[in-house]
């Protein structure tokens, strides 16, 4: 089987920025023979396990997660079938891929978030409170990204650059446009040279899309089901 290396790079991506912000919170992870899975409870909004290639066997991947687990699986390649170990489909999204983005000047509004009090603003309007921890922001593989309408953030992303590409992640908007656009020129200034990756689904998808991206692969994260025989 040839797997389209921009697929690979969104994936080992993913793997890396899992392991940044488990390491933000001294979790313990491991690896085993293609699978991922967080030793310790993870922070919010991050599954507790990670296919890292096509081709495990359902069977074998419950038996590693155990029958207690009770944690989200991220299932990067889309070919597993968990529903018979005891879950059921969170959500389906597509990796996406841009060539290196050219750097412009800064898109009116945007800044990277370079304290702990906006930090913390940006972290309560994105729902994403606990996650990322004063120290991320002296990261040099890091930039929290956050437009501002006057004092107020309106949007935000995070991008991390990991091996050859720059990932972006945690895309949001209290307002349109979504600032897609505007993301890829900020990764350009700050990472150059750099191709981009990341997963999306929904309106993002689509404007990630509109912006540059093109879809290389599905992607499917299971959570467990409460009740199944």
């Amino acid at each position: 089987m040839t797997l389209d290396p921009r697929r690979v790079a969104a994936i080992e991506a993913s793997r890396a920025w899992y392991e940044l912000t488990y390491g933000l919170h001294g979790i313990r992870h491991g690896v085993e023979d293609g699978l991922w899975i967080a030793l310790d409870p993870p922070p919010p909004w991050h599954s507790g396990a990670l296919t890292l290639r096509p081709g495990l066997s359902a069977a074998w991947v419950a038996e590693q997660l155990g029958p207690d687990f009770a944690l989200s699986v991220a299932d990067a390649y889309a070919d597993l079938d968990l529903s018979r170990y005891g879950f059921e489909v969170l959500f389906d999204a597509t990796w996406i891929h841009a060539p290196a983005p050219t750097a412009g000047p800064v898109p009116d509004g945007w800044s990277v978030i370079d304290s702990a009090p906006a930090l913390a603003e940006w972290s309560e309007l994105h729902d994403y409170r606990g996650v990322l921890t004063e120290p991320s922001l002296r990261l040099p593989d890091l930039r929290v990204l956050a437009r501002r309408r006057g004092t107020m953030i309106t949007a935000g992303a995070v991008l991390h650059r990991t091996g050859p590409v720059v990932a972006v992640s945690n895309v949001w908007s209290a307002e349109p446009p979504s600032g897609w656009a505007e993301i890829m020129i900020m990764a350009g200034r700050l990472f150059p040279g750099r191709p981009m990756v990341g997963y999306e689904s929904g309106r993002d998808l689509a404007d990630a899309r509109a912006a540059g991206f093109v879809a290389v692969g599905p992607h499917r994260v299971w959570r467990p089901c409460r009740d199944f025989s």
